[in-house]
């Protein structure tokens, strides 16, 4: 299993717009093959910057199943217009309590 770790920077006026819009974005992401989960988490210090947490059985089933789907096209729409700037990595964990 691997860690897709996103962060995004929503325009302020638009988070709530945002947090509804991505209902509809994770669903997109739930129907791929090789999802396990995810979290979207808001920041408590940094007003319009939230971590998106994906859970997939590998990197090629983000990158191959996700990002070169009809489906990812769909989520890229439905975002853009919230987005102020976006990053992401895929993480391995190491341990686990």
């Amino acid at each position: 299993m691997i860690i897709e770790h996103a962060i995004f920077y929503i325009h302020k006026e638009k988070q709530n717009e945002f947090e509804e819009a991505f209902k509809e974005a994770a669903t997109l992401i739930a129907a791929t093959k090789g999802y396990r989960s995810h979290t979207l988490n808001k920041s408590i210090e940094n007003d319009g910057k939230y971590f998106i947490f994906v859970e997939w059985d590998t990197v090629e089933s983000h990158m191959e199943g996700f990002m070169k789907s009809p489906g990812f096209q769909q989520f890229v729409a439905l975002m853009d217009p919230f987005l102020e700037k976006a990053e992401m990595e895929h993480l391995e964990t190491k341990q686990r309590s």
